[in-house]
């Protein structure tokens, strides 16, 4: 597992003035991270800036967070369980102006990921990365995992399976999702199966029922993570 972070620019920005951006890297490296960081700027619908690998630390982050030269701004930090820990396996995978990050485990893609060499998330990313943002969004939502990024430069958010939350103490046209906050931070709402923000846009209809997700017993669990 890992955790993700996206936001505006405006809203990272009020929550540094009231809890410090960096507390809030820091806590999401430490309660599932630190086998490798990903930050990303987007700005004008393209991806202007991002650093990633083994090397990039918190502090690293917090400073490319400090510009002014962006809207948004995208973080994932990643735990290896299973793969290997490398530049290569952290994301998110960035091509042209898109991008995807991604908490949770696709298990239905793990006989496809090993003939190829590939993690799910990686194998995700190669479905969408030169789609549009309506296809991105119903592909992505057909899983079970938390996903979050960019097409053309336009942020996304999906919480399906997993953890997301929202820290609402911005104004209306802002956003900050995170998979978690620290705890003394208050003005946080969990966010509901199934939400969705896409292009400006929120689902507010809770669906009516979870997808049935296969069950797997412990000895034959596949071993592809994100």
């Amino acid at each position: 597992m890992c955790r993700v972070l996206i936001a505006t620019q405006r809203a990272l920005k009020n929550y540094d003035r009231k809890h410090g951006i960096i507390n809030l890297l820091d806590h999401l490296e430490m309660e599932c991270g630190g086998h490798g960081n990903v930050a990303i700027l987007a700005k004008g619908k393209k991806v202007v800036e991002f650093i990633k690998g083994l090397d990039v630390t918190i502090a690293d982050v917090d400073r490319l967070f400090a510009k002014n030269t962006y809207d948004y701004a995208l973080f994932h930090t990643r735990i290896a369980s299973v793969s290997s820990r490398s530049n290569d396996n952290c994301h998110p995978y960035v091509f042209n102006n898109s991008a995807l990050a991604m908490n949770g485990t696709e298990y239905g893609l793990s006989h496809a990921g090993k003939a190829v060499d590939k993690t799910d998330s990686e194998l995700i990313f190669d479905m969408v990365k030169d789609k549009p943002l309506n296809y991105t969004s119903k592909l992505l939502s057909a899983f079970s995992s938390v996903f979050v990024g960019f097409v053309d430069g336009k942020p996304y958010a999906f919480k399906n399976g997993g953890e997301l939350q929202e820290y609402t103490s911005i104004t209306e046209n802002d956003f900050l999702f995170a998979s978690s906050f620290p705890h003394d931070v208050k003005n946080v709402d969990r966010l509901f199966y199934g939400f969705s923000y896409i292009n400006g846009q929120r689902s507010t209809t809770k669906p009516s029922a979870k997808p049935i997700l296969p069950k797997f017993p412990p000895q034959i669990i596949p071993t592809l993570v994100d």
